[in-house]
């Protein structure tokens, strides 16, 4: 997973032929940190860009789904949900050793 963020780096601008912003280095390095960070318990997520230059993952599985972006400023977001709960945050620092309690116990489930 790591090669393929880093791999992203070679992506030009325009690289989705919508004039899609390629990531910076910023961006690939704090998706890099949140791997890291993930329990061995975590399944990998999948990941996916935008045409921002953001950077994000997902995971899904039947009604469930769950989701963690990032713009390059130290910082993420996410947002998960199944049949029974909805969870997210707005910004969330990546300057901590720890991810959010509710999003690891959502992400138990993937």
């Amino acid at each position: 997973m790591i090669g393929q963020l880093n791999s992203y780096f070679s992506l030009p601008d325009d690289w989705d032929g919508y004039e899609g912003v390629a990531p910076n280095r910023q961006t690939i390095d704090d998706a890099i940190h949140l791997l890291r960070l993930l329990p061995k318990h975590i399944s990998v997520p999948k990941p996916t860009l935008g045409n921002s230059g953001t950077v994000g993952f997902y995971w899904e599985k039947g009604n469930s789904y769950a989701e963690i972006c990032f713009e390059g400023d130290e910082t993420f977001w996410y947002y998960a949900k199944d049949s029974s709960n909805e969870i997210g945050e707005d910004i969330v620092s990546l300057n901590t050793e720890t991810l959010p309690d509710d999003l690891i116990l959502f992400l138990k489930q993937f």
